[in-house]
């Protein structure tokens, strides 16, 4: 970094602005990379206007990828975000670097997913492999991955099974073996999940954990084990699914604290199903206690009361059922979604 910066000082007491971008560039990527994301970003930024002023379309998609990965890293808005990988697409079209530009339009794909966008999602990931396939590129197994979600979202799951299962191939021929592929396996799961096939389902989410377990990734371990049990439960398989978690907290013993809240959710649901409701009721009380934290909108809110109803119903607790379900179902009426109006259904026909 102290060599970069003496390039950045040297070039400009030369007035040569050239180089000048290429330091400024560099000493981005090298403040990126510690985490000094203002410094990181100033010099990307100067790094942008030199290439901009030099018609260098190449090195002007590398800068705006460099703050793209810089928002990556902090709190900026996705639409900012989307906005960049945008304009890096069309530099590095303009450069002819299909590579990046397939690229830009996979992470685009991505971010517009998260933010709900799924046609414009689909368009961007069609894209990403249109510019992949002309140039046979191989590594796509990501833009399959990313597909099929769109496709799970736009309610074609022949589709999005068919994409999944793609992205895994290929990264399996690919000699993939890292986090990524769990990321797909846990993908193929809950499209699985979403046709009804909790078998399969199961399967392939282990799969999944057995590669975060190799690289030790604990965040993707409780994803993907609650994702399991869920599937456990399909089954009916509870008590299966308890001693699957109690092995977990045995083996990894900050497994609960990946996720208070939904740690909790995995015990009501498992003990609800084995009709336990002494062993559940304290996992019930955190849960109503982070309920209450919640304002109605939020959107952890449904998942709180799918885990807190069933347990007071089967506790024979009406009265506690009966207000929870009351607050859902104002929760479905502020935010329009009718599926919510089950359970409250269900509190009177058992009252």
């Amino acid at each position: 970094l102290r060599y970069t910066l003496s390039a950045v000082l040297i070039s400009r007491k030369l007035n040569d602005r050239r180089a000048l971008a290429e330091a400024s560039l560099l000493a981005a990527q090298f403040y990126n990379g510690i985490g000094d994301l203002k410094a990181a970003r100033a010099y990307g930024q100067s790094s942008l206007n030199l290439f901009q002023e030099q018609h260098n379309a190449e090195q002007t998609g590398q800068a705006y990828l460099l703050l793209w990965r810089v928002n990556v890293n902090s709190d900026v808005d996705d639409s900012v975000s989307i906005a960049i990988l945008e304009k890096a697409a069309g530099a590095f079209h303009t450069s002819g670097n299909k590579i990046e530009e397939g690229g830009c339009y996979k992470e685009l794909g991505d971010l517009l997913l998260i933010q709900g966008e799924v046609m414009a999602s689909f368009t961007s990931l069609r894209n990403s492999l249109s510019i992949f396939e002309q140039i046979k590129y191989p590594r796509t197994q990501g833009v399959y991955d990313l597909l099929g979600m769109a496709y799970l979202r736009m309610g074609d799951y022949k589709a999005a099974l068919a994409s999944s299962l793609r992205a895994v191939a290929i990264a399996q021929q690919l000699g993939d073996t890292g986090v990524s592929l769990a990321t797909y396996y846990n993908r193929l799961g809950s499209i699985y999940s979403k046709v009804k096939d909790p078998v399969r389902a199961e399967l392939a989410l282990r799969k999944g954990l057995a590669i975060d377990q190799q690289c030790r990734d604990t965040n993707g371990i409780f994803f993907l084990s609650y994702n399991i049990v869920a599937e456990m439960l399909n089954q009916s398989k509870a008590a299966e699914a308890l001693h699957f978690i109690n092995t977990l907290r045995q083996k990894y013993p900050t497994f609960q604290d990946q996720s208070y809240s939904g740690y909790n959710l995995l015990m009501i649901r498992m003990y609800t199903a084995l009709g336990q409701y002494a062993a559940g009721e304290p996992y019930s009380k955190r849960i109503e206690d982070l309920a209450n934290e919640k304002e109605l909108n939020d959107r952890l809110l449904p998942i709180f009361y799918n885990g807190l109803i069933p347990y007071h119903i089967g506790a024979g607790n009406w009265e506690k059922a009966t207000a929870l379900a009351l607050r859902y179902r104002k929760h479905a009426e502020l935010n329009g979604n009718a599926d919510a109006w089950s359970f409250s259904i269900n509190v009177e026909a058992c009252a």
